[in-house]
């Protein structure tokens, strides 16, 4: 195998990715979220109006090889508001589910 192919694998890529599913982007998965929680500032919301997002976004990344690709798991709104968080061992399970930004308990603010 070439060095690209190797670079992809240490990304989170596996061999034989059929393209079924989400798919890493420089190792890390993203998810759009179309709501936000009580944590978050104006508390829990949806962004949909009229099936749209048309009042904000959040968007969520998380490593797709905890610990090779990455340990930090990111979430952003509109405004720019980035969290980090480390998820642990079962960071793929937790960011499944979650769906709103939401940073609560355990996410902190990543500073430049």
């Amino acid at each position: 195998m070439g060095p690209l192919v190797d670079d992809a694998i240490e990304e989170g890529y596996e061999v034989g990715d059929d393209g079924e599913g989400r798919r890493p982007y420089h190792g890390y998965y993203f998810k759009i979220l179309t709501a936000q929680g009580p944590s978050a500032p104006g508390g829990a919301k949806s962004y949909l109006e009229g099936g749209k997002l048309a009042d904000g976004f959040g968007l969520l990344a998380w490593p797709a090889s905890y610990g090779n690709s990455g340990i930090m798991s990111f979430q952003v709104n509109q405004r720019g508001l980035v969290y980090q968080a480390d998820l642990g061992e079962d960071t793929a399970d937790i960011a499944e589910a979650i769906d709103a930004y939401d940073p609560g308990p355990g996410w902190e603010p990543v500073v430049d």
